[in-house]
């Protein structure tokens, strides 16, 4: 794991890419974070995120988190005036300190976004390979993917740097000691921390082994948890963010529709990362003919190009056309011939008869239908 610049670092290390590559990309980085000006940053320590987010939204929204070196040890950026008319409300909120820190930009925030874009325009040109030991991207302190390493570096850019959910997630997996390469110890200091909190929290770090390991690590979770999206106020954005930054699975529904559903899944990639591990809901219309795909089919779209790669079924009493291309669309074998189908169905049952529709391969018609149709 690397902080910020860091993680090229790490990249480095997993053999991602070589060190001439790395160099390029750290040069043309900073060049183009060179040329951000008006921008500002402050270090706001000893107070909650929860309190800081709401002082941030009392004055406007303008700033945003940039670092979560700790729960109590955040970073903000934002235009460097609406910055400074900071530090007065979060000390009177209760902040220890709040220090406006010397530079020209807003870095990893919302702010970045044009930098960004440059960026990856730049990073066309190379091909990464995958990381040949795990390596914890900023954006969501998740292990990068194969063929995830460009998009992480362009989500670094615009994106928080979610550092103490990676020293959580490192706790989770058991790792009890961090060298940390470079000048200074900060990063030393911020870990210390982090362990002491949890020797003091035994019961936390028991939940964390509770469950299956396997389901955990397919998911890239915590903890074993789903939070299912059956009720209101358990299946909005704010719920299904706050269950992800934890470590939990949680499945996204919007009732207004698929236009709804998909600004939705964008406000989540945007605050969570383009790994994060969440769904989204789709449910069957027994009165409808399985022909007619109708919201299903639309929910169904909206996963597929927006890259969600879980969904919660309720209420199927059939396998439907949309649920059977959303399961298999993009599935492979391997190079060794093991099957790899990269999106998964979480299914609500209440009946064995449900139940074995989910256990047995798909109609063999359904398929047909779909690859004539060229939806697979």
């Amino acid at each position: 794991a690397g902080h910020s610049l860091g993680e090229y670092n790490a990249l480095f290390a997993a053999g991602c890419f070589d060190f001439e590559t790395g160099l390029r990309l750290v040069q043309q980085r900073g060049a183009l974070m060179a040329k951000v000006e008006s921008g500002g940053m402050a270090a706001v320590l000893g107070l909650a995120e929860e309190k800081v987010r709401e002082v941030l939204e009392a004055r406007g929204g303008t700033v945003d988190i940039a670092n979560f070196n700790l729960p109590t040890q955040l970073v903000l950026a934002g235009p460097k005036a609406d910055v400074e008319a900071l530090v007065e409300p979060l000390q009177q909120t209760g902040a220890e300190r709040c220090v406006v820190l010397n530079v020209s930009g807003a870095f990893h925030s919302r702010y970045m976004a044009p930098v960004a874009e440059e960026y990856e325009a730049f990073l066309r040109s190379f091909s990464f390979a995958p990381p040949e030991i795990p390596v914890l991207a900023n954006v969501d302190a998740r292990p990068y993917e194969a063929g995830s390493v460009a998009a992480g570096l362009v989500e670094q850019i615009r994106s928080s740097v979610r550092w103490a959910e990676t020293l959580d997630f490192l706790l989770g997996q058991g790792v009890e000691t961090l060298e940390e390469l470079g000048p200074g110890n900060v990063l030393t200091k911020l870990w210390a921390t982090v362990r002491e909190a949890a020797v003091a929290g035994e019961a936390e770090k028991a939940a964390r082994t509770l469950g299956d390991e396997e389901f955990r690590r397919e998911y890239g979770l915590s903890y074993a948890y789903v939070g299912g999206a059956s009720a209101p106020g358990v299946r909005g954005v704010e719920f299904v963010a706050a269950l992800a930054r934890e470590g939990c699975l949680a499945f996204l529904d919007d009732r207004r529709g698929t236009e709804g559903l998909a600004a939705g899944v964008q406000e989540l990639r945007r605050r969570l990362g383009p790994q994060a591990s969440f769904g989204i809901r789709l449910e069957d219309d027994p009165l409808r003919p399985v022909e007619d795909g109708g919201e299903e089919a639309r929910r169904v779209e909206v996963a597929l190009s927006q890259g969600v790669t879980c969904v919660e079924a309720a209420g199927y009493h059939r396998l439907t056309p949309a649920l059977v291309r959303y399961r298999f669309s993009g599935a492979r074998r391997d190079a060794d011939g093991t099957p790899h189908a990269p999106h998964r169905v979480m299914a609500l049952v209440s009946r064995p008869g449900a139940a074995k529709l989910f256990l047995e391969p798909p109609p063999e018609g359904i398929v047909d239908d779909l690859l004539a149709a060229g939806q697979l």
